[in-house]
């Protein structure tokens, strides 16, 4: 009985491992100059996993499974973006994702008494 349960067990982490196989990687740039914005905070709301971009903009989400997901990209001095991302059987999603910086002209005046 204990072989049977054993092997079982065994049987099915297998199918475990092979559906969770789906990977979303991804580069941030700048929105106007395309540099690579390095240090960029990657939260991803399903799983509650956070990310830092690499020295070249890259970060990958490993392991998820089939599913829609939230990820928010935010970096000091730039505006946050959100993305919905579907993941699908054996997805392998690549993409590009710009930042624009924030716009600090919306204020007009500013008094500081003391």
């Amino acid at each position: 009985m204990f072989r049977f349960l054993s092997l079982l067990t065994l049987f099915l982490s297998s199918f475990y491992v092979v559906a969770q196989n789906n990977v979303f990687t991804s580069k941030v740039v700048d929105c106007k100059t395309k540099v690579v914005l390095k240090s960029c905070i990657i939260e991803v709301i399903e799983t509650k996993e956070t990310l830092l971009s690499d020295e070249r903009g890259e970060f990958t989400c490993k392991n998820l499974t089939n599913g829609i997901y939230t990820i928010i990209i935010s970096k000091e001095g730039y505006e946050e973006k959100t993305l919905s991302i579907a993941i699908n059987d054996s997805s392998e999603i690549n993409q590009t994702i710009e930042l624009c910086k924030t716009d600090f002209q919306s204020i007009d005046n500013v008094v500081v008494t003391a």
